[in-house]
């Protein structure tokens, strides 16, 4: 995964790996969202996609969907904590 994240994402990869979170899937295509819609990384079953440059213009269509969604900037704003606790977040539903 580390080799495929994009670079705006490899820290927090590796973060991620540390933190023995689950490993996503890269580029994720929704199967309810056009094809232009893309999450650089996705776990499907946590309904958690990160979207990356131009992707976070569909962040709404995601969300509408619920999915919970960040974007590198949301990731390098907040902590790793927050991030980790979307997937609490997700067992708690």
């Amino acid at each position: 995964m580390l080799q495929l994240a994009a670079g705006s994402l490899l820290m927090v990869a590796r973060q991620m790996a540390e933190r023995a979170l689950p490993v996503p899937v890269v580029e994720f295509y929704h199967d309810e969202l056009t094809d232009d819609a893309c999450a650089e990384l996705a776990w499907e079953e946590h309904r958690i996609a990160v979207l990356v440059g131009d992707q976070a213009t569909f962040a709404t269509q995601w969300q509408n969907l619920g999915w919970k969604v960040a974007t590198p900037d949301d990731l390098s704003a907040k902590s790793i904590d927050w991030f980790s606790s979307l997937f609490d977040k997700h067992a708690n539903n």
